[in-house]
C-alpha cells in the first residue's frame, strides 16, 4: 500500500458545502470525490473525501496523492511543488470559505481530530506540519517547517 501524502483544505462552515469546491476541483484538474486517476497528479490514483462532524466549525477536505516524494536540494523548483501551491492558490483564491491547507505524510486526521474550532488553529498548531498554508492580510502564505515530519526521501 502506498504512503500518501494528504492536502486537507480546512473550510468555514456555511451554507455552501464541499459540493461547490468538488466541482470546481473536477472542472478545472479532473479532480472528484472518491478515488480517481488525476492528470493533474501525473496519472496516480489520488483519494479525494470531505470530513464532516456536527462538533466542529470547519469542513476537511482532503486530496490523498500516493507515492509523492520531495528532494531537498530542490524543493523550491520542483514541480510538484510548484503544482501543489498552484492547486492550493486557486482554491484559496476562488472560496472564501478556505482558510488553511495543511500538509503531512498522513498525520494530518490525527493532528486536525484535535481541534473543534477554527480558533484554535494558531501559530503552535501549523508548526505541526511541514507544509501549511494560510492568509495573512491577504497574501496566501505557504509555511515550510522541516522540524514537523521529514518530507525528504533525498
Amino acid at each position: 500500500m502506498p504512503e500518501y501524502f494528504n492536502i486537507s483544505f480546512i473550510l468555514k462552515k456555511t451554507k455552501v458545502q464541499p459540493k461547490v469546491l468538488f466541482q470546481f476541483l473536477d472542472k478545472k484538474y479532473e479532480i472528484s470525490e472518491g478515488k480517481k486517476t488525476s492528470k493533474y497528479f501525473g496519472g496516480r490514483s489520488i483519494i479525494v473525501f470531505k470530513s464532516i462532524s456536527e462538533k466542529t466549525d470547519f469542513i476537511e477536505v482532503c486530496v490523498n496523492i500516493p507515492n509523492q516524494l520531495f528532494f531537498k536540494n530542490y524543493f523550491n523548483e520542483d514541480e510538484d511543488v510548484e503544482r501543489i501551491t498552484n492547486l492550493v492558490n486557486d482554491c484559496f483564491l476562488n472560496f472564501s470559505e478556505v482558510q488553511y491547507a495543511l500538509c503531512s505524510y498522513e498525520i494530518n486526521a490525527y493532528l486536525i481530530g484535535k481541534v473543534n474550532s477554527l480558533n484554535q488553529i494558531n501559530f503552535n498548531f501549523l508548526e505541526k506540519f511541514p507544509i501549511s498554508y494560510f492568509k495573512e492580510n491577504e497574501i496566501i502564505v505557504r509555511k515550510i517547517n522541516h522540524k514537523a515530519q521529514n518530507i525528504f526521501k533525498y
